[in-house]
């Protein structure tokens, strides 16, 4: 079985197993920085021998297992958790969704704006929503949300979308890339904060009271500018608005810009030389060396198996938290906040001043750090002035993950305590 994940790495298209297996190796690499991925594949591929439009066994068996669980969290609690959907043996699309006793929300991103992946999503949402007693209640209408991109038309065309993916086996990976930056962002948060919902297109579906809204490059909140960094076409790129464009997208402080510029190549093209953005084929060539790695890992198996929704859910690994080593994680997320200070250009009085301050911060987290003061080493980095919203949000990530670990240890210490009495 790893040989054969292995070297479905190489292939066009991707099978759910390889599809697990670079999901894994992203979460376990990101857990060296103190955060979690909760990021599943499900497939919901129609089965040969029965009359379905969708496997409604495993939609069904993940709406029952999702909703049991969020009838345990207390009011007020929620989980978010996202989804790679396999849709059939070619296509994949994302879903992102927050879930509490009382409400289900979901975005999805399809990178081909294809119809067979938004109906696959919105019947997932459908399906977990129909569970909720209250879910058909107009009162309840703001609880149950479906948000979809829907590709824009270019202005002055009549038929041309402004796409993202336009090859016919990249869904995988554009799926892949778009849910690992999703949960680097707090998405449906944007979604509820951005004036721009007063422009979405909200539909009743039938009798249910329920919200199902899409967006596109014009009215998105501008933390979701990042989605267009992998864009194939050029025309598309060049038809997006400015302030989309001027968006930081990556860790690195670029803009959407800059980002593509930067991925694009002369290719050949039936002889002839064009400029084309390659970033969606360097993100596999990324994923499958991430992939490679995590085979040596002696639970290399499990590690996949547990990224199956369905399994994750039947064996108890959904959500299932990682015992950060609190030293390293702060250690690297100095050393990164370093990189981007020494990338800020400087350019007036200002920055001079904020140049000196962030020095001052990275220099104290440092000593913070060197005493095993990682909780306060992140304080400090939380006050620089030269810094990124992915970098800013890993720090947020990063302390609610030590607090949690923290709570833990503290609540088995005082279980062994009280043992060690009686």
């Amino acid at each position: 079985m790893q040989d054969e994940v292995l070297s479905g790495l190489d292939d066009d298209i991707w099978s759910q197993e390889t599809v697990n297996a670079v999901i894994a190796a992203k979460a376990e690499k990101r857990a060296t920085k103190g955060l979690t991925l909760n990021c599943y594949s499900l497939d919901v591929g129609a089965r040969e021998d029965e009359n379905e439009k969708f496997n409604e066994e495993h939609i069904n068996a993940f709406a029952d297992s999702i909703y049991e669980r969020a009838q345990t969290l207390a009011d007020g609690e929620i989980f978010r958790f996202q989804v790679a959907v396999k849709v059939n043996n070619v296509h994949w699309t994302a879903v992102d969704m927050e879930v509490s006793n009382n409400s289900v929300k979901a975005l999805n991103l399809d990178a081909m704006g294809d119809e067979s992946g938004i109906s696959a999503a919105e019947a997932m949402f459908h399906q977990l929503a129909d569970k909720y007693p209250n879910s058909n209640d107009a009162a309840a209408a703001d609880n149950f949300k479906f948000t979809w991109l829907k590709l824009k038309i270019i202005d002055g065309t009549y038929d041309k979308t402004q796409g993202i993916q336009y090859d016919n086996n990249s869904c995988s990976r554009f799926t892949l890339d778009h849910l690992f930056h999703l949960a680097n962002i707090d998405t449906f948060r944007a979604l509820n904060a951005d004036q721009a919902f007063r422009k979405y297109n909200i539909i009743e579906q039938d009798r249910k009271h329920r919200i199902v809204q899409s967006f596109d490059s014009s009215t998105m909140p501008k933390e979701f500018s990042f989605l267009y960094r992998d864009t194939q076409s050029k025309t598309s790129f060049a038809s997006l608005p400015d302030n989309i464009k001027q968006q930081v997208v990556n860790k690195k402080g670029q803009t959407l810009a800059q980002s593509e510029a930067a991925h694009t190549q002369t290719i050949q093209i039936k002889g002839e030389g064009k400029l084309n953005n390659q970033a969606i084929y360097n993100k596999k060539a990324g994923f499958a060396v991430d992939a490679r790695a995590l085979a040596t890992a002696t639970d290399h198996q499990a590690l996949l198996d547990n990224r199956d929704l369905l399994n994750a859910l039947d064996n108890n690994t959904f959500l299932q938290g990682h015992n950060f080593c609190k030293q390293s994680i702060t250690r690297n997320l100095i050393d990164e906040a370093k990189t981007i200070k020494s990338a800020k250009s400087i350019g007036s009085l200002s920055d001079i001043y904020h140049h000196f301050r962030d020095t001052l911060s990275i220099y104290r987290a440092e000593k913070k750090l060197a005493s095993n003061n990682e909780e306060d080493a992140l304080a400090h980095l939380a006050k620089l002035k030269s810094t990124t919203p992915i970098h800013k949000e890993q720090l947020a990530q990063a302390k609610e993950n030590f607090n949690k670990q923290n709570e833990k240890q503290g609540n088995t210490e005082e279980r062994d305590d009280m043992a060690r009495r009686l």
